[in-house]
């Protein structure tokens, strides 16, 4: 089993903020995403897992999300933030990196600052 990998997220950065830089943002239907009342959805598809969670800042919170029947798991939280590290938690408590993180300071196998 590899070293357990937390992943950052970042908020949305609107393109008058980003210095005249024009930068494209788009909806992903999977991943961590920040809603526009600063929610955080989280969601993965595992079809194989029978549960999925989402633990935060190494264990400081653990977010159960909801099995849908298609294999997809779904959490929306209120509590957590931009630049929270998070990993997904599986059952068999092997904590993975978040695939479609749109932050990987350390690529995708190293530690989140």
């Amino acid at each position: 089993m590899s070293a357990p990998v937390e992943m950052v997220f970042q908020a949305k950065v609107p393109p008058s903020s980003a210095g005249g830089q024009s930068i494209r943002m788009h909806s992903m239907p999977f991943g961590a995403e920040i809603g526009d009342e600063g929610e955080v959805r989280f969601r993965l598809w595992a079809p194989a897992a029978r549960s999925v969670a989402v633990e935060v800042a190494g264990g400081e919170k653990v977010i159960p999300l909801s099995r849908n029947p298609d294999g997809w798991h779904e959490a929306v939280s209120a509590e957590i933030k931009a630049g929270s590290r998070y990993s997904f938690l599986l059952p068999d408590g092997q904590r993975v990196p978040d695939p479609a993180s749109r932050f990987q300071p350390e690529d995708v196998h190293g530690r989140a600052k």
